[in-house]
Parts: structure tokens; C-alpha cells; sequence
């Protein structure tokens, strides 16, 4: 049996000091594999966006260990952890995190530049494609502040897809969308699980989502209760 693509053992992640400290994640154990679609659920502050950043090397203040990838995310420097994320992990977060300066189509494109994966033609052939598929077909040269939040999201997700990510991390992706963006998002997502074997954790209250997945986590006051098959 290959590795598990994330290990996390007593996962714990506490704010603040003193008598303000509180817990955002207490103890956590987890094992992801590949090929897994993880729905994420729980009531708001329970823990859900805290386990994604770090589950996405973005934070290494936490107790316990854990290892992405087979990366320890402190046992690495940042620019190992900058290529690992900018290669192998997609992100969907709330913020789109679009720079206002660029077009939709540079937005998606922005890993590229990154990354040796893929030649800049490559990568805008598939950005477009990502965009035609995700309902913005003739939007490429848009600039986010002339873009829907719905467009905006549409287009973060086109960007975390990209590079074929392994991982991918989503804090609710549907938030923002109609019922029809929310459909073809959740196609979209299906084929890359299905076709590509991409691992999803999706952190959502949309049921929606449901028949993507596999495994369903739920976290309250940042405890997992449940793990239980999809």
C-alpha cells in the first residue's frame, strides 16, 4: 500500500497567550490517501479553514506532527514549501486572492510562472480551457474588479487547477455561486477526482458537494467527531 498523502498525529493549533489562548485544532489524527474525496463539515469556528491552512504548508505554528506529501512542514525551508505548494497544491479559499492588475486569464496562468511543468503556451491553452469550462469563455482579458464574486471565485478555481495539483484544498467553493456555477463546479471536480485521481478536502455546508465524496469529517470546537465513508 503507497503512503498516505497526509499524517497528521495530536495536530493541535492554539492562538493567542495566556488566559486568551484558545484551541483551534485539539489532538487531531488523520490519514488522507490518494485518490480520497473528503467533505469537511462542522459549524463555523470549528476548526475547518485552520486544518486547510495547514493541511496547505501555509501555517507551521502547530503542536504534534504532521507530514504533506512526505513534507514536514518544519523540517523545511520556505522556498521548498513555496515549490511543493506552487506544484502539487491547489487552493480554493474564501479570499480569491486575485491580483487587480491582471486579466483572468494572467490570474490563472500566475503558477506557471512558477513552475517548469508547464511552457507558457501550455499554460494559457489550459487556462483558457479552464475558463470555457468554468462558464467564462470570452472573460479572459477581465480584470477581477470587473468580474462578479461569482466570476472571481470561478476564476481562483480555474487558477488552483491549473498544474493537476495532487492535493486540493476548497473553503467553501460554492459560497459565492449560483446554482448553475455551482453544478458545473462540482462536475468539474468529479472529473478531476475521477480522471486525474486528484485528493480533495472540500470544507462546505453545501450538500451539494455530497455525491463527490468519499470520506466525510466532521469537526466541532475543534475536535474531529465523526470520520466516517461517504
Amino acid at each position: 500500500m503507497t503512503p498516505p498523502l497526509v499524517v497528521a498525529r495530536g495536530l493541535t493549533r492554539r492562538y493567542g497567550e495566556g488566559a486568551a489562548q484558545r484551541s483551534a485544532l485539539e489532538g487531531l489524527e488523520l490519514e488522507l490517501r490518494e485518490g480520497e474525496a473528503v467533505l469537511l463539515f462542522g459549524p463555523s469556528g470549528s476548526g475547518k479553514s485552520t486544518l486547510l491552512a495547514l493541511l496547505g504548508l501555509l501555517d507551521r505554528q502547530y503542536e504534534g506532527t504532521l507530514e504533506v506529501l512526505g513534507c514536514s512542514p518544519r523540517d523545511a525551508t520556505d522556498e521548498q514549501l513555496a515549490l511543493l505548494r506552487n506544484d502539487s497544491i491547489g487552493f480554493v479559499f474564501q479570499a480569491f486572492h486575485l491580483l487587480g492588475h491582471l486579466g483572468a486569464l494572467d490570474n490563472v496562468c500566475l503558477p506557471a510562472v512558477f513552475s517548469a511543468r508547464l511552457t507558457p503556451e501550455l499554460a494559457r491553452r489550459r487556462g483558457l480551457e479552464l475558463l470555457e469550462r468554468l462558464g467564462l469563455g470570452g472573460r479572459e482579458g477581465a480584470l477581477p474588479h470587473e468580474l462578479s464574486g461569482g466570476q472571481r471565485q470561478r476564476v481562483a478555481v480555474a487558477r488552483a487547477l491549473l498544474l493537476s495539483p495532487r492535493l486540493l484544498l476548497c473553503d467553501e467553493p460554492t459560497g459565492n455561486l449560483d446554482s448553475a456555477s455551482g453544478a458545473r463546479l462540482a462536475e468539474l471536480l468529479a472529473e478531476l477526482h475521477r480522471d486525474q485521481a486528484t485528493t480533495l478536502v472540500i470544507a462546505t455546508h453545501d450538500e451539494r458537494l455530497a455525491a463527490l465524496a468519499t470520506r466525510r469529517l466532521l469537526l466541532v470546537d475543534g475536535r474531529l467527531l465523526q470520520d466516517a465513508a461517504a
